[in-house]
């Protein structure tokens, strides 16, 4: 593609998740970071400099108001937002033009009857002017929101943030954009803390969900491989024929799982051969060797 940063990415503003993309507006629990929106657009993922000239060029090449710049990043947001699926969102916002981003999806959840909890964070006395149209709108609609201010004790709305974020489905991150340089302190340090704590506890509960159901799949490998060979040979062996065939199906894929990665598959094929002579061991029991097994790969 040719032209300027501009050109390039003009078509995007119209309607694409490219500019939701660029202003790094964060979505947890969901999966947002595909590089291709089935069919529509390859995106591209701009540097905190490019971003920047893309906004300059689009305002002072193209005259397009930022103002109108916000609002199909809003828009763009929500379609990314499952809201057929999602009811409950959280929305933190700060008070640059990446809160009013924030604010405008609010606007927009709300508008389509889904419950909406808005905490803007920062020094209201600073927030941008086309943040200050959002949150307008937002007062306009009845929209309550809480301020978590620089200035004041927070105590209360700190703890107010933590429960409705466990009480959500998704929570929508707008507190900076790519414009960030500065080190992160301050009440700012403690609402991330609180969001990546809360974020944490949902990929806790899905990884370890994941480790369940993968080691299930191990017991099945070893299962049915043993059975297989001592079919074969027609007699009990107590070779851990399922720990090899487990080391070179879900073992050997581990070479490659995270690249090349020779330590990473040695050690899982090790683990397999373990495990397969531990299901020996237990008599066969898969039960007990699925207890013992998650045991060893958990720990």
């Amino acid at each position: 593609m040719k032209g300027t940063i501009a050109e390039q990415f003009f078509y995007c503003l119209c309607d694409s998740p490219f500019i939701f993309y660029m202003k790094r507006i964060t979505i947890f629990n969901k999966e947002v970071n595909n590089n291709l929106v089935k069919g529509v657009i390859k995106m591209r993922i701009g540097t905190s400099m490019s971003t920047k000239k893309l906004d300059e060029a689009c305002a002072n090449e193209y005259k397009i108001p930022l103002i109108l710049m916000m609002e199909n990043a809003v828009l763009s947001a929500i379609k990314h937002l499952d809201m057929n699926v999602y009811n409950k969102y959280v929305v933190v916002s700060g008070v640059g033009n990446n809160g009013g981003d924030g604010l405008g999806i609010a606007r927009q959840l709300k508008a389509r009857k889904k419950e909406v909890n808005v905490f803007i964070v920062g020094n209201m006395e600073k927030i941008t002017p086309c943040s200050k149209t959002n949150l307008e709108i937002l007062k306009a609609m009845n929209i309550p929101y809480i301020v978590i201010d620089t200035k004041e004790k927070n105590i209360n709305h700190l703890e107010q943030l933590e429960a409705d974020i466990k009480n959500s489905n998704v929570l929508v991150d707008c507190i900076f954009g790519t414009g960030l340089e500065r080190e992160i302190k301050g009440i700012f340090k403690y609402v991330i803390e609180i969001i990546n704590k809360n974020k944490n506890l949902v990929y806790f509960a899905v990884q370890y969900s994941y480790y369940i159901c993968e080691i299930g799949l191990m017991c099945l490998i070893i299962v049915y491989g043993q059975k297989a060979f001592e079919t074969l040979i027609r007699k009990s062996s107590e070779i851990p024929f399922g720990g090899v065939v487990l080391a070179l199906t879900w073992g050997a894929v581990h070479f490659f799982s995270r690249g090349i990665d020779i330590w990473n598959g040695v050690s899982c094929m090790i683990v397999s051969i373990l495990s397969g002579i531990m299901y020996l061991r237990l008599k066969k029991n898969l039960g007990y060797s699925y207890i013992f097994i998650a045991l060893g790969y958990l720990l």
